[in-house]
């Protein structure tokens, strides 16, 4: 989704009479923080929400609600726990779950998303 905007401005750049040699971090940005990135309809929007539906109809169903604690920052199980008031095992399960569909990693003691653009999303289109 970013490669295919990024293309899109290359050919942009092009039919205006400009070169560009590569692409910059400052161009990826502003691909991610345009509001229509994570509009309705848009690719990134679907793709995400896909990932969502997956989520919310699985097993077991407190996945969702680590989902949302981890929107702010990586937290650790019991920082979890405390937040949700859900039983450990609960969250280990969940957590297990997250981790085998890509959705979240760990690094050291702490969770968080694997992927920062999911995390966007959750928080910019999921109400708690």
């Amino acid at each position: 989704m970013i490669c295919q905007e990024l293309v899109e401005q290359y050919n942009q750049y092009l039919r205006q009479g400009n070169k560009i040699k590569f692409f910059t971090l400052n161009m990826v940005e502003n691909i991610v923080n345009n509001p229509q990135f994570f509009s309705p309809g848009s690719m990134a929007n679907g793709y995400f929400n896909g990932v969502w539906e997956q989520t919310i109809h699985s097993e077991p169903k407190e996945q969702i609600d680590l989902l949302y604690q981890l929107c702010e920052h990586p937290l650790s199980i019991q920082e979890l726990s405390d937040r949700t008031q859900l039983n450990q095992s609960i969250i280990e399960q969940a957590l297990d779950i997250l981790q085998e569909h890509d959705i979240i990693q760990k690094n050291e003691e702490y969770y968080s998303y694997t992927v920062e653009l999911m995390r966007r999303w959750v928080s910019l289109n999921i109400p708690k």
